[in-house]
Order: structure tokens, then sequence, then C-alpha cells
């Protein structure tokens, strides 16, 4: 298997999916397995790390996708959050929302990036 990463961006793409789909499954294994869709984030943010790595033609679906459940569940979690807490009740509450913040705006620049550069994923898949 031939490593296909091309640039500090595409890496840093790749760490991001891996990173979100990591957090993703720990929160999950945390909470006893409750939240089903972050099961389901965690293993669609893994598949687009594969997809980036390996420039695939469906990556650039898979980031659009992830884009906007992304931010459905990134902005519905801070929205309620906030409500519930105010901004910044105590460290670990500001910490949090400090986290998905930074989430939301590196999700909006995978998107960004992926779609600036999809000619370089939508290329035919490639026999092997």
């Amino acid at each position: 298997m031939r490593l296909k990463l091309e640039g500090s961006w595409s890496l840093a793409l790749t760490l991001f999916y891996l990173g979100v789909g990591g957090i993703q499954i720990l929160a999950l294994i945390l909470q006893g397995l409750h939240p089903p869709h972050l099961g389901v984030l965690a293993l669609l943010s893994l598949t687009a790390a594969y997809g980036i790595i390996r420039r695939r033609w469906w990556v650039v679906h898979l980031v659009v996708a992830l884009f906007l459940l992304g931010t459905t569940f990134g902005a519905a979690t801070l929205y309620s959050s906030i409500r519930l807490q105010t901004f910044y009740p105590d460290l670990p509450g500001l910490l949090f929302h400090l986290g998905l913040i930074i989430y939301l705006l590196l999700n909006t620049l995978a998107l960004i990036y992926t779609l600036r550069y999809r000619r370089a994923f939508q290329q035919q898949p490639q026999q092997e």
C-alpha cells in the first residue's frame, strides 16, 4: 500500500480526521455507547482519512457530508451547552466549548481545502 500524501495540507487533513474519529470513538466508549450517532461520525471520519491518504474520488462527497453532519452536531451541542451553563462556567466547560469551536473551524477549513483541490481527488479510480 503506497501512501499518496502530497503536501502538508493533505497530512494535516488526514491527521484531523484521524484525531476526530479517535476522539469520537473515545467519547462513545466513555458514555457507554449511548449516543449512537458518534459511532457513525467516527466511522465516517476514519473513512475520510483513508480516502485522503489514498486520494480516492469519493472523498470529496464524504467530506461535504461530514461537514454538514459535523457542523450540525457541533453547533447544536455548543448551543445547548452554552444555553445550559453559559459560555465559561468552569475550566472543563470552557475547554469543551473552545474545543467545539476549534472543531467547527477546522471542519470548515477541511471542506474549503477539499473543494479547492477536488480535481486531485476526483481522478478515476486506478487499478492497483
